[in-house]
């Protein structure tokens, strides 16, 4: 592949296709699914679980007079804040899984796709072969001459 060719694929992209987008509707769909149940119940408990010292100890920092119980409950109600917060960036990383899991086979396929076109453009023309990827093998586009790093070491 010349630079002119290169440079018309780069000034020329494909169209945008609005069906492999993933939508926020996708999004939820995918973080409620039947697989992702038992996290959101496990989150939904700990929220509840949580709120119950963390109210306790609202409502007794405005009732006790001593300076040492309202440090104590000050400390009590920060922490279960905070394990709050945790417990809700742990549930949005679990909801993207499914997304990004999708993301990476949609990106090994493009590139699956680019070495075809690549070995296609290469073999109307007299130029080297291309190099192939380390991870050609992983996503099945390898042929039998590709040489592993792991078979390399090995010898």
């Amino acid at each position: 592949m010349d630079r002119e060719q290169m440079k018309k694929i780069i000034e020329n992209p494909p169209e945008y296709d609005e069906s492999k987008e993933d939508t926020m509707r996708q999004w939820f769909i995918d973080g409620y699914s039947k697989r992702m149940r038992w996290i959101t119940f496990g989150v939904c408990a700990f929220y509840l679980i949580i709120m119950v010292p963390m109210v306790f100890s609202a409502i007794q920092f405005f009732r006790t007079d001593q300076i040492r119980h309202q440090i104590m409950y000050a400390a009590i109600f920060l922490f279960c804040s905070h394990w709050m917060g945790f417990e809700s960036v742990f549930a949005w990383v679990m909801m993207q899984r499914p997304r990004s899991s999708r993301e990476r086979k949609r990106l090994e396929l493009c590139i699956a796709e680019l070495i075809e076109t690549i070995k296609e453009k290469q073999s109307g023309s007299s130029q080297l072969p291309a190099p192939t990827p380390f991870f050609a093998r992983e996503i099945g586009v390898c042929s039998g001459n590709c040489v592993s790093s792991r078979s390399s070491e090995n010898k």
